[in-house]
This record gives C-alpha cells, structure tokens and sequence, in this order.
C-alpha cells in the first residue's frame, strides 16, 4: 500500500522533491493520503441533475468525472427511466452525446470540490 501511495504522491501536481525520498515526511505523507482516500473527501465535486442534462435538482456527487457520471447515470435510471434508456440507446458519437460530453468536460472543471 505505501508503495502505491508513494507513487500516487509523486504523480500529484503538488509534489515536493524534498518529500519523495523514504523517511518520516514520506510516511506522513502516505498517512495523509490513505485518510483522504478512506473518507472519500478527495476531490468530491457536487453537481445537480439538470446540470448533468437531467430534469431536476438532485445533487449527485463523485470524486471523478468518471464517478460523477457513473453516479448520474445511476440517478437517472432510478427516477428518470426513460431518459436513461434513451440515453443508453444514443451512440457516444451521435452530435447530441458528443456536445454533452463537451459541456460535461467544461462543467467538471469549472465545478469548485466541496468543503
């Protein structure tokens, strides 16, 4: 596990040299990381349905774009049925998915992560 955190810390855009080598800091560090990861605080972006495309204001959550849109498409199943199942029967790269994954990609990165 600390070697995977240990990677995962080095591929991070917030890296300090000072920190990759083996010792106490690194240790911490991982600690650190493997909490955040346990809680599910790490990056968690917050999005409304109609945000997504859908017809309300429930709010769907996920610590990745792939999440969130996992979570979505799990929301939209349980109360919009038939939009999930028009949505699943559209290719990915008909114009009307195309545009969404567009804006979604737009979306996600102007969404600030929750506090």
């Amino acid at each position: 596990m600390c070697i995977y955190l240990r990677e995962y810390a080095r591929n991070t855009a917030c890296v300090n040299p000072l920190l990759t080598e083996v010792g106490p800091l690194q240790l911490l560090r991982d600690v650190i990381i493997l909490l955040l990861i346990i809680t599910n605080d790490m990056y968690m972006k917050t999005m409304t349905c109609s945000q997504l495309g859908g017809p309300c204001e429930e709010k769907i959550s996920g610590n990745t774009a792939d999440e969130l849109m996992m979570n979505g498409m799990t929301h939209l199943e349980a109360a919009h049925p038939q939009m999930a199942a028009d949505v699943k029967a559209a290719p990915e790269d008909s114009p009307m998915m195309v545009e969404w994954s567009k804006k979604f990609k737009e979306d996600w990165a102007n969404t600030p992560e929750d506090k």
